[in-house]
C-alpha cells in the first residue's frame, strides 16, 4: 500500500446547490477570496419543501403542483485549509432563513487523474482485439 505524500495539500470538493437568482453574487463572492476556478450547471430538485404548491383546484389534482425546482449547482476543488472560508463565503450569500436556500457539501477528493491526453496509457499496455 503507497504511502500518500506528505507534501500533497488534501482537497475537498465543495458543492453548493443555491437558488439560481444567486449564483453569480456567489461567485463573485468566492472570486473575491482568489478562487476563480467554478465548475456549475443547472439542476432541478426539492427539499423538504416537496417543490411549490400553488393554489390547488377542486378536483384536487396534481395540477398547480410543481415538484421539482430550478438550482444552481456549483462546484469548488480546494486546498482543505481554505474549505471554512469557503463554506462562509456561500452561506453568507445564500442564507435568508426560508426554504430552498440550499445546501453545502463537502466531499474529500482522494485522487485526481490528469486531463484524457495524458492518462491515456501506452499502446503496449492497452488489451488487444482477439483474433476469431
Amino acid at each position: 500500500m503507497a504511502q500518500p505524500r506528505i507534501s500533497e495539500p488534501r482537497i475537498k470538493e465543495v458543492i453548493a446547490v443555491i437558488r439560481p437568482e444567486q449564483w453569480q453574487q456567489t461567485i463573485d463572492a468566492v472570486q473575491a477570496m482568489g478562487l476563480p476556478e467554478c465548475s456549475h450547471v443547472r439542476v432541478m430538485g426539492r427539499g423538504k419543501q416537496r417543490g411549490l404548491r400553488y393554489m390547488r383546484p377542486v378536483n384536487d389534482s396534481d395540477d398547480g403542483v410543481m415538484q421539482f425546482l430550478p438550482k444552481r449547482m456549483l462546484s469548488w476543488l480546494v486546498p482543505d485549509d481554505m474549505t471554512a472560508g469557503l463554506i462562509r463565503a456561500i452561506v453568507a450569500v445564500n442564507k435568508t432563513e426560508a426554504f430552498g436556500d440550499g445546501k453545502v457539501f463537502v466531499c474529500p477528493v482522494d485522487e485526481v487523474i490528469p486531463s484524457p491526453e495524458e492518462a491515456i496509457a501506452p499502446e503496449s499496455a492497452l488489451p488487444q482485439p482477439v483474433s476469431a
